[in-house]
């Protein structure tokens, strides 16, 4: 007698709700695609440095991909809130992915990122584990024919299967640990960029990681891995953001022109200007919160354009009213000398705070020093 196939079941994708360290987005996309769920969560965590990329794509997947309590028929969830909302994560994360790939910023025009995700594509396709084929239950049916007219039979008592076999010890967790740890040591004494080292450490548990899902076990690494790779995303953040903090002195020079600071008190002082200022000779601050000092020497004209969105201009304590045009003020101080040797114009942009000029200050412009002064850093605090 032939036996029918078993019907086909639909493979849907489902959040997992046992293997899930947040959203069991990983260990749904494993189960799905039958991949280590590690080896995703690695990805995950490479792309979530990406400017992002990788927290948005795991929203957006967290809102739009149903759990294991959704119908059979759901391909996506069901409330229109999250199916809303997930679309403009992911639109979000798209635009997050095009912006790097065809970016500049990232290996030269995307190179670097379309290489790292093509080989998360393969290494997804090459760690695969194979998968069972499904047994055939025969179907019910009579030996030598017949209408079934036998005396039944009882069924012996089975067995009790016997226990499973004590796993083995593994020690791939701990020496990777004790690796990470032993990198990160090595990465503080050579650098001192907090980025660098913090990825150095992580790299470790990652690649450990990624060997524990062929050999070994060292699932429990995650601990470490997720909070380590959060604060490594906040931290390369805000290094790309360049946040200055601080009271800094700043001595421009023909060489040096601009400077900006996050937040605090910068102050602006001419003692290394060569030679007197041309027409078209110019410096410029950017202040996002603060106050802007500048000592003006007693032998120049200075003409402050500002563009202060709150706040304003003070000449020796007294506020002034400025010349008002394109949306910017101009200030104009006369040399305290009297007879003006050169005019600097100064363009200054402060978010909130405000600019204050302290006139009578030492003539500048004269001959270069034999050893030029640095600008000096009072309390500068870099992030």
């Amino acid at each position: 007698m032939e036996m029918s196939p078993p019907p086909v079941t639909p493979k849907l994708l489902r959040r997992s709700s046992s293997d899930r360290i947040f959203g069991g987005v990983c260990g749904g996309l494993g189960r799905y695609w039958n991949v280590d769920p590690v080896v995703l969560r690695v990805a995950f965590g490479v792309s979530l440095l990406l400017g992002g990329f990788g927290l948005f794509a795991y929203l957006a997947m967290w809102l739009l991909v149903p759990d294991e309590t959704a119908p059979a028929d759901a391909r996506i969830s069901e409330s229109w809130g999250l199916r809303i909302v997930g679309s403009v994560v992911a639109f979000i994360a798209a635009m997050i992915g095009l912006g790097l790939l065809f970016s500049d910023s990232v290996g030269g025009g995307g190179v670097v990122l379309g290489a790292l995700m093509a080989a998360i594509v393969v290494w997804i396709v090459m760690s695969q584990r194979p998968s069972s084929p499904p047994v055939a239950e025969p179907e019910p049916g009579y030996a030598y024919g017949g209408s079934g007219g036998y005396t039944p039979t009882t069924m012996l008592e089975q067995p009790p299967a016997p226990p499973a076999a004590p796993r083995e010890r593994s020690y791939l967790g701990l020496i990777g640990l004790c690796a990470a740890i032993a990198a990160t040591g090595v990465a503080l004494l050579l650098t001192d960029n907090p980025t660098v080292v913090l990825a150095t450490g992580l790299l470790v548990l990652g690649i450990t990681l990624l060997v524990s899902a062929f050999r070994g076990r060292a699932r429990w690494l995650m601990l470490f891995a997720v909070p380590l790779l959060l604060v490594l995303a906040m931290v390369s953040q805000v290094q790309r953001a360049d946040i200055t903090t601080g009271e800094v002195t700043w001595f421009p020079s023909p060489q040096q022109t601009s400077y900006s600071l996050t937040a605090g008190t910068l102050d602006v002082a001419f003692d290394d200007w060569e030679g007197q200022p041309g027409q078209g000779d110019q410096v410029s601050v950017d202040l996002g919160v603060g106050e802007v000092r500048i000592a003006a020497p007693r032998n120049w004209d200075l003409v402050v354009v500002s563009d202060i969105r709150a706040g304003g201009v003070q000449v020796d304590g007294r506020p002034v009213d400025s010349q008002s045009f394109s949306s910017l003020d101009r200030t104009r101080i006369p040399a305290s000398s009297g007879k003006a040797e050169g005019t600097m114009l100064v363009d200054v942009t402060v978010t909130a705070g405000a600019v204050v000029v302290e006139t009578g200050a030492p003539a500048a412009g004269g001959e270069p020093e034999t050893a030029p002064r640095e600008n000096e850093t009072k309390k500068e605090k870099a992030a």
